[in-house]
């Protein structure tokens, strides 16, 4: 596709790359501080990854949240050697860092100086495992076991001026400020002068590769050309590099950087014999260019391909590479249109209606404005297919560009609106979907690369409309969109028509459900970008990827890398790399110019480059099939054990039933304070993740086998660590061991011997006493049981003579009510036949007076025989034999009501069926008769109403004889059961007094109880319960 716009009318819009390289790092800055002073000499790692600072005021073991210092003095190197030793080099020599249980001790390892004061000095190892430093006098060559000085034939002047630039083979340079080259030859054991007069100064050097050194000198930064021996054959300026470059160091992967003397760092890329530099800006917000907080450099450290620690006057600064470029910077920030790599070195981009070109092979790149005649329209989405760039226009067109001409032009205004996708197969086809306007759109658009234009619809299988297609490397097409139940189709070639192979989702999906992209990698897996988020198909089911914090975001685009890795545009979220159940995520801290991405505008090109469309801008990957930064593994800063310091053992780790165990840790992944922990506890019921702090306490621990795990991730960029494991146990309490529980059975054992030994002795002691106490006591007990048999036949005889005497005055008793009744009722009969003769002689002569007084003679009269009779009944309760037997109530009251012949003016109802009790019938004839006839004879209403009730509970039946007469007030309610009490003067109301006094007497002898509720005016209420039937009752009957 290289050139084949060359025939149209474009502005080349060539921008300053410069500001580019601004977007390859992400800076921490930390300033001097009165935990941290002094120049920075130097910088390096230890074999456990801690920072450590070679400054003018001491040695400090750096974090970013607190620097210890280790050592106060003058320190001017650091080195760390190949095989992960750190050796500092000061005003006491060249020392080693050791640590011992965890804490970092400083070792003596040579002493080159002597009594020489040394204020600078150069430090470097060879391949051969040897190490080289200069001293005032000379050049020192040692290792373990020994050391060599050297001098250089020729050289006059002090030697720690020298720069030792190492070579291979165990071969060096040394270099003067004078132009001087010494070269040094293993096989000659000696340093040699080498001629080369380009330049007269060189204050910085470094290798780049076997036949390449790179050289700052008084003629500019130079790149010379070596050959095997070190031999300079010939070198060639850098252009654009700084005029005042103090040091130089080279990355693993072809990077070079350059410290300054007042003008900061420069950054390059080194290939093909060029270099082109760049100044390094602040980059951590996307859319500003700031300078850094230091102009002079100190010194440069290279921890890993993508961390570089600066030195400088203000302290130092951690600069760290990041995954995206931000193109951005050099194109409109606004929201990308259309994007389609051509190539590795050729992509195109829509952006506000604006095509753009971008070349180069990596970052930074030139970026042309192409123009295309288009007008009052405006390109959209765009696919390349070979030579040809399919692009849409905002006038619902679709062309192509070959070789610098345009197609002709598809117009699909008359089927809706805006194709805003177009994918290719390998075919040439393309496959497109379009906005519907007037009418629903099912399926999709094929374009035959003859511009043949083939409309797959719901004849052709398709249920609902199509947001994508995508061809899968393997070669089959696929297509997705909307619906639950039609959101993905596979394509059959042989039957061209498409078949929905969309399965049940079994998650929570939300409503409208869409897949808005496809991506699809060798291994048949296809990945769904969706409403619903990331989702993953294969084997026929699907699943979805849940990251904690997008949960409820969607997933707008999806590709998948050579890696197999699968990366998703989350709506407002960046970006999400996933494999092998690890995620990572990559925003605007990783160089993405917004957070918020943009549907199907995610492509990987052909180089293995991720190109990604936001709504602010474009970026690209630094690097072909980007991978994720490792934190690093956590490692204990400190662990103790009931308080005490404990070192972890590989073997076992055993501590006793109710340790306490504190740790804290660190993984040395800078910024140590955007670091982010996580731990577990294997062993526990739940072992779930949980976030926490640097440190954490366990206790009240049951016994059993446990694994603490614990792993650190950093916000964006990184893929979380390898845990960190720390398998222990906790022992049981003692008494549930086996030596414990069997002490305790030994221990029981012989208590309980003796204890019921004891017991025993006792026991047997007490027994003779009580036998001897029983003896007397048995002696006492018959004589005076003997006495009292005595004295019980005496009282027996009495008792006999009582109940004779007894029975016979209840003889008696009883004849004399019955004479008593006889000779009283007697005289009132002839008293009553009296007052009719008196009364038939005067018929003639009575009036009224004479009439109403021998009324009132009768009434007397039968008011006496009444009386008479009510207190022979009250005198028979319970002393004659009432045999209980079986009544049924409902039968008993209709009974009653009849005898009574109640008014007519009264209703008497019965509330509920009545049960039937055990009870003399007679006796509770006679409590019903009574009650019903008090409410009749006291009512004062015209029409009166009279209410049987039951209810019951376990032991009683309760009945209820409610009227709505004049009432009985409170104070007269007790008294209305006592024999010969009436409410009304005796006259009022022919009464006796007994009725209520015999109902009471009987219920009582039951065992029943009676009582009253009432309010004068509102009627009465007569409670009473008689006892339920026993088992017993009911078989013989219960005599009374």
């Amino acid at each position: 596709m290289a050139g084949f716009l060359r025939n149209l009318v474009f502005i080349s819009v060539f921008f300053c790359v410069a500001p580019l390289m601004a977007q390859r790092f992400y800076v921490d800055s930390y300033q001097h501080s009165a935990d941290f002073k002094g120049k920075v000499n130097d910088i390096a790692s230890d074999s456990a990854g801690f920072i450590w600072l070679a400054t003018d005021e001491g040695l400090y073991r750096f974090d970013d949240i607190n620097p210890t210092l280790i050592e106060k003095g003058r320190y001017a190197v650091l080195f760390k050697t190949s095989s992960g030793r750190l050796l500092i080099g000061g005003d006491y020599g060249i020392r080693e860092l050791q640590y011992s249980k965890h804490q970092p001790q400083l070792a003596d390892f040579l002493d080159p100086f002597g009594e020489q004061e040394v204020q600078n000095f150069q430090m470097a190892q060879t391949d051969d495992e040897e190490f080289w430093i200069t001293i005032p006098d000379g050049v020192v060559r040692f290792n373990d076991k020994r050391s060599e000085k050297y001098g250089v034939d020729g050289f006059e002047g002090i030697y720690t001026d020298l720069l030792i630039v190492p070579h291979k083979n165990g071969n060096l340079w040394l270099m003067s400020h004078t132009g001087d080259i010494y070269y040094f030859d293993v096989r000659q054991n000696r340093f040699t002068r080498q001629k080369y007069d380009a330049f007269r100064a060189i204050s910085s050097a470094s290798l780049l590769d076997d036949s390449h050194l790179l050289m700052y000198t008084d003629a500019g930064l130079r790149l010379a050309r070596i050959d095997s021996l070190g031999h300079l054959l010939s070198d060639q300026p850098i252009e654009g590099a700084p005029d005042d470059v103090s040091m130089i160091k080279v990355t693993s992967e072809g990077g070079v950087l350059l410290g300054t003397e007042a003008d900061g760092i420069y950054f390059g890329l080194y290939g093909d014999g060029r270099i082109n530099f760049s100044k390094i800006f602040n980059s951590n917000d996307p859319h500003r260019i700031q300078s850094l907080p230091f102009e002079k450099v100190t010194s440069l450290f290279v921890s890993s391909p993508q961390e570089i620690w600066v030195g400088h006057e203000r302290g130092i600064t951690l600069l760290r590479e990041l995954t995206f470029a931000n193109i951005s910077l050099m194109l409109p920030h606004a929201t990308v249109g259309g994007l389609a790599p051509v190539s590795g070195d050729e992509t195109y981009v829509s952006i506000e209606g604006i095509l753009y070109r971008i070349t180069g092979r990596r970052h930074p790149y030139s970026i042309e404005n192409v123009e295309l005649d288009l007008a009052p329209y405006r390109p959209g989405v765009m696919q390349s297919v070979g030579n040809r760039l399919w692009i849409t226009s905002t006038a619902y067109q679709l062309f192509y560009l070959e070789n610098g001409r345009k197609s002709r032009v598809l117009d699909f205004s008359d089927r809706g609106t805006a194709i805003f996708v177009i994918r290719s197969d390998d075919e040439g086809n393309i496959w497109g979907a379009q906005a519907p306007s007037h009418k629903p759109l099912t399926g999709l658009l094929k374009i035959t690369p003859d511009l043949e234009v083939i409309e797959y619809d719901e004849s052709d299988g398709f249920e609902s409309r199509m947001l994508i297609a995508e061809q899968a490397p393997y070669g089959i097409l696929y297509a997705a969109g909307i619906g639950e139940d039609s959101y993905l189709y596979r394509y059959d070639a042989d039957k061209d028509r498409f078949v929905n192979i969309s399965v049940p989702m079994n998650f929570d999906y939300g409503d409208n459900f869409e897949v808005h992209d496809i991506g699809i990698g060798n291994d048949s897996t296809i990945w769904l970008a969706s409403t619903a988020g990331m989702l993953r198909y294969k084997n026929g089911e699907i699943e979805k990827i849940v990251v904690k914090g997008m949960e409820d975001n969607e997933a707008v685009a999806a590709e998948v890398t050579d890696d197999g890795a699968v990366w998703f545009s989350m709506d407002s979220k960046g970006l999400i790399r996933y494999k092998d159940g690890k995620h990572v995520v990559y925003n605007q801290k990783m160089g993405l110019p917004a957070d918020f991405m943009i549907y199907r505008n995610l492509v990987v090109d052909d180089k293995g480059k991720i190109w990604v469309g936001t709504r602010e801008g474009l970026c690209t990957s630094l690097k072909p099939t980007p991978q994720p930064l490792q934190v690093m593994k956590p490692q204990f800063v400190n662990l103790k054990v009931n308080g005490k310091a404990y070192i972890p053992k590989r073997d076992e780790n055993y501590f006793e039933s109710g340790a306490g165990i504190t740790a804290s840790f660190i993984s040395l992944t800078y910024p140590l304070h955007k670091n982010l922990y996580y731990y577990r506890i294997l062993g526990l019921a739940d072992s779930t993740w949980r976030s926490i702090d640097d440190s954490l306490a366990l206790d009240n621990l049951n016994a059993g086998e446990y694994t603490l795990e614990v792993k650190a991730n950093q916000i964006a960029g990184y893929l979380e660590s390898e845990p960190l494991k720390f398998q222990f146990a906790i022992g049981k309490v003692w008494y549930a061991t086996w030596w414990g529980i069997s002490l305790l059975v030994f221990g029981g054992f012989c208590g309980l011997t003796g204890v019921f030994y004891t017991g025993y002795m006792v026991r047997m002691k007490s027994i003779r006493k009580q036998q001897e106490e029983l003896r007397k006591l048995v002696d006492e007990r018959t004589t005076e049981l003997k006495r009292s048999n005595t004295e019980l036949e005496y009282q027996k005889r009495e008792l006999r003579k009582s109940a004779e005497v007894l029975k016979q005055r209840n003889n008696e008793l009883d004849q004399f009510a019955y004479i008593v009744s006889h000779d009283l009722k007697a005289p009132l009969r002839a008293i009553n036949h009296l007052s009719v003769w008196i009364e038939e002689d005067l018929a003639d002569k009575t009036h009224g007076d004479i009439q109403k007084n021998m009324n009132l003679l009768r009434g007397r009269v039968f008011r006496m025989e009444n009386l008479i009779d009510g207190i022979l009944s009250y005198a028979r309760v319970g002393k004659v034999e009432a045999k209980s037997e079986e009544v049924d109530l409902d039968k008993l009251v209709v009974e009653v009501i009849e005898i009574l012949e109640v008014p007519k003016k009264f209703t008497v109802s019965v509330k509920r069926k009545l049960p039937v009790v055990c009870i003399n019938g007679t006796l509770m004839e006679q409590i019903f008769s009574n009650l019903i006839s008090n409410a009749v004879k006291y009512h004062d209403k015209p029409v009166g109403t009279i209410t049987i009730d039951y209810q019951e509970d376990e032991n009683y039946h309760t009945f209820s004889v409610t009227d709505n007469g004049p009432g009985i007030p409170k104070e007269f309610q007790e008294k209305a059961f006592a024999i010969f009490q009436t409410l009304e003067p005796k006259d009022s109301r022919e009464s006796t007094g007994v009725g209520l006094a015999i109902v009471k007497k009987i219920i009582t002898e039951y065992h029943g109880k009676i009582w009253i509720e009432s309010e004068r005016g509102k009627g009465t209420t007569f409670w009473f319960t008689i006892p339920k039937c026993q088992p017993d009752e009911k078989e013989s009957g219960r005599t009374d």
